[in-house]
């Protein structure tokens, strides 16, 4: 069983996005989240004019937007303001010209000065190893995410003089095991494994295969909340008709179900929501948006987990959102709200904004979060 609280309170999504200027067509929504944007604005503290705020000896720096690359900033952000991953990555070194020491130098510069911050440095080593990412372009943050996690951590294991012993998962379709390779401690932080198990309705037999992973990439439905998002990624699915399951016991196709069970709960969860949906009827737009995904502040939610891993139930407690504001994943703004240090703040690019009322942002017992939530970040609960 695990729990999901707001403390102030494997299926990625191939979507990229490049910078363009808004249709017409578009105009309404559009002028919404505009206005969305001013109306929260007018609620925050008069210190958010500051290069940097600083609250309980940690601070927050606005970064320099000058290459369409709010959608990395957010992610700094982030993850900036998780205590752990930012303590760890300070101490790395800053030598070795990798994407991790890059990051190390702008997080130690953040720590140190109050100046707005320039990220050329770390963009410039991303985009160097990536062909898809070109310095200029505006990308999707969730893709940048998942990238520089998974880069970070291969330069990690191969810098780290000493590991995490190896840890041994279910992962083939017999059953069979495989050691994972050598956990580094940002794997111990960020990655979790799930287990799919899939039962033959004929012989009863069951076959599982643990991946893990990083992020959870969740599907969104009309007039549903994170509670019902995170439970249809649970249900079971019945595997029928020209889905049939191949039952290697059976030696045929048969009808069988499958679930998910989460083997192994990291300490920092990052939600996913797909929030652009595709579609090629005829007259209409290829993309829509959901404009609105509610995640109430005190929400709780039953999920399958491993009960030998994890024995007590899993609270954990939002502090950080990642928003895109506009209708098409072609292009718009990304902005981040993150708690720090017992406080809330509004990081737009150089602009950071402590937030009087929180609540107006990501809600309270009785409403919603804010219409344009993208990413979501939680911490297990101490």
């Amino acid at each position: 069983m695990g729990f999901f609280t707001d403390s102030g309170s494997s299926k990625h999504s191939e979507i990229s996005s490049r910078s363009s200027s808004p249709s017409n067509d578009n105009s309404n929504l559009e002028n919404r989240n505009i206005m969305y944007m001013l109306k929260n604005c007018l609620i925050l503290s008069k210190d958010g004019n500051k290069k940097s705020i600083c609250d309980e000896g940690v601070k927050f720096n606005g970064l320099e937007n000058n290459l369409n690359n709010c959608y990395s900033n957010v992610v700094i952000q982030s993850l900036y303001s998780y205590h752990e991953f930012r303590n760890r990555m300070i101490k790395m070194k800053k030598s070795g010209g990798s994407i991790s020491s890059e990051l190390a130098k702008l997080y130690s510069k953040c720590v140190s000065q109050s100046d707005i911050q320039s990220t050329k440095g770390f963009l410039k080593k991303v985009c160097s190893t990536k062909d898809d990412f070109i310095l200029g372009d505006q990308q999707d943050a969730h893709e940048f995410l998942t990238y520089i996690l998974n880069a970070m951590i291969d330069e990690i294991r191969n810098i780290e003089d000493e590991y995490v012993k190896p840890k041994t998962f279910m992962s083939s379709k017999s059953g069979g095991k495989r050691k994972l390779e050598k956990r580094t401690w940002l794997n111990e932080l960020v990655e979790g494994c799930v287990k799919s198990e899939t039962r033959c309705h004929e012989c009863d037999s069951v076959t599982g295969m643990t991946e893990p992973f990083i992020t959870l990439s969740l599907n969104i439905f009309d007039n549903c909340d994170i509670n019902l998002c995170l439970q249809r990624y649970c249900d079971d699915e019945l595997l029928s008709g020209k889905n049939q399951f191949f039952c290697e016991k059976c030696d045929k196709y048969c009808d069988a179900s499958k679930r998910i069970v989460f083997d192994l709960m990291p300490p920092l969860l990052i939600l996913h929501l797909k929030r652009f949906k595709y579609t090629t009827k005829p007259g209409s737009s290829l993309c829509s948006v959901y404009e609105r995904l509610p995640y109430s502040v005190v929400c709780s939610n039953v999920i399958q987990v491993n009960c030998k891993r994890h024995p007590c139930p899993i609270v954990y407690e939002l502090f950080s959102i990642i928003s895109h504001i506009g209708t098409s994943p072609d292009y718009g703004h990304y902005i981040n709200i993150s708690e720090l240090g017992g406080s809330w703040f509004r990081c737009d690019d150089a602009s950071i904004l402590k937030l009087d009322d929180y609540h107006s942002e990501i809600g309270d017992e009785t409403t919603s979060g804010n219409d344009a939530s993208y990413i979501l970040f939680y911490r297990i609960k101490e």
